[in-house]
């Protein structure tokens, strides 16, 4: 049997569970999957690699907190963060399975020498600010509430990317490429102040049981996107085989359409 588990807090609509059974349902796999939800987590996460977990990842508060703990070898160090963590032999490894999924997903369109706005500077933001840079993009624009957060983040990447840092919301640029890398429209109608001008490509990190305000506007505008769900369904496979080393592939579709279905 498999044993996995998400740590983090809240976790009420987390839709983690939902997904691994699917998979584990797929694949004819004995699964069993744990909600580890805490609002401390320092202790806990040496239990659960104590205790015959094969892994388990990490979501809001903790995937910055983790990337420190003595306990967890991060292979991974330029986003500062992870998500992702397997076990063997009591010794655990952290990887970031949302810069893999996110670099995978936008690898289909050409957006070598484009310009990108990011509207937020944590996980997210970084887990994308890597990919973003490995797949060619020209500059990158950052739009956040804590532009001292922001402009520390952008240094951390070095003079290899070009960035700009503006208050959230009021990047007024034109720009190819935007990406929503914070909570808002998940479960609400909040929106954000976008410029659809030259937009060739919409990113959307959250998600919500129908598409959120700005992935609605993507499509009325025939602008190419790439929502939540379609994200947090690549990370979850990414992070099944990185645990695992099985391999998930050709239920991607199955699998966003069930979990809009059951959100």
């Amino acid at each position: 049997m498999i044993k996995l588990g998400l740590l983090g807090y809240p976790l009420s609509k987390s839709l983690s569970k939902k997904i691994f059974e699917y998979i584990a349902r797929e694949k004819k796999i004995k699964l069993k999957f744990t909600l580890f939800e805490t609002k401390n987590c320092q202790e806990l996460v040496n239990e659960i690699i104590g205790n015959g977990y094969d892994g388990f990842f990490i979501t809001i508060p903790f995937k910055e907190q983790l990337f420190k703990h003595p306990s967890i070898k991060p292979l991974s160090k330029k986003i500062g963060a992870i998500n992702c963590v397997k076990i063997r032999d009591s010794k655990a490894f952290g990887i970031n399975t949302d810069y893999l999924a996110f670099k995978k997903l936008i690898s289909r369109y050409k957006i070598k020498g484009k310009t990108a706005l990011i509207a937020g500077c944590g996980g997210s933001a970084r887990a994308s600010i890597k990919a973003l840079g490995e797949m060619g993009v020209k500059k990158i624009f950052i739009s956040a509430r804590n532009e001292k957060k922001a402009k520390a983040m952008c240094k951390k990447f070095g003079k290899k990317f070009k960035f700009e840092v503006f208050g959230f919301n009021k990047c007024e640029k034109e720009y190819d490429i935007f990406i929503n890398a914070t909570p808002i429209g998940m479960y609400s109608n909040d929106t954000l102040n976008i410029n659809f001008k030259n937009l060739s490509l919409l990113v959307d990190w959250a998600y919500d049981k129908n598409d959120t305000n700005i992935i609605c506007e993507a499509k009325k505008k025939k602008i190419n996107y790439i929502d939540g769900i379609e994200i947090l369904v690549q990370q979850a496979i990414e992070g099944f085989k990185f645990i695992t080393g099985i391999l998930v592939s050709n239920i991607n579709r199955k699998l966003i359409k069930y979990l809009k279905r059951n959100l």
